[in-house]
């Protein structure tokens, strides 16, 4: 789907690779409750399936200990406003975000889930992938013309969506 010269950047939570922290970071109770279409692969058998793919990995980077600082905050956020939760989505609910909040901290810091962001490039065919030599500009983007800019403010989810624009 990407043309030569294209770049996919991917983010997954991911666990350890068999014998290595290979125990889900929600196991049954977030496949049940929180994510029943999700599968936690370990981050090396989604580089294999882009690799197949015919895309270049160009860089990963792990954002797991951020995401202690980040999953916790929601909780408190979530705590200080149970009141208004439960009454948009129920006791029952609220207790399943509760909990699982609480484990994705603990999992994000034991280092039993982890969150990746991979970029991959389709490079032509004669090999080159398109992108600039530099490791500071990976995304191709030159920090004195470019600049983020929301392009679509609101995704399907309420969430704001920045775009890169030239």
């Amino acid at each position: 789907l990407l043309r030569p010269h294209g770049r996919l950047l991917l983010q997954q939570m991911s666990r350890g690779a068999a014998g290595h922290n290979s125990a889900p970071g929600g196991g049954a109770f977030m496949e049940s409750y929180v994510a029943p279409d999700m599968y936690m692969r370990p981050l090396g058998e989604t580089l294999n399936f882009l690799e197949a793919a015919g895309l270049e990995v160009v860089d990963v980077h792990s954002l797991r200990e951020h995401y202690v600082w980040t999953v916790r905050p929601w909780l408190d956020t979530l705590q200080d406003n149970r009141a208004e939760a439960v009454r948009l989505v129920g006791e029952e609910q609220f207790r399943v975000w509760l909990l699982y909040l609480a484990g994705a901290a603990l999992a994000f810091e034991e280092n039993r889930m982890g969150v990746h962001q991979m970029l991959m490039v389709r490079p032509d065919a004669d090999g080159r992938s398109g992108l600039p030599r530099g490791r500071t500009s990976t995304l191709g983007t030159d920090p004195e013309t470019d600049h983020v800019s929301v392009a679509n403010p609101v995704g399907a989810n309420g969430v704001a969506r920045p775009a890169l624009t030239r």
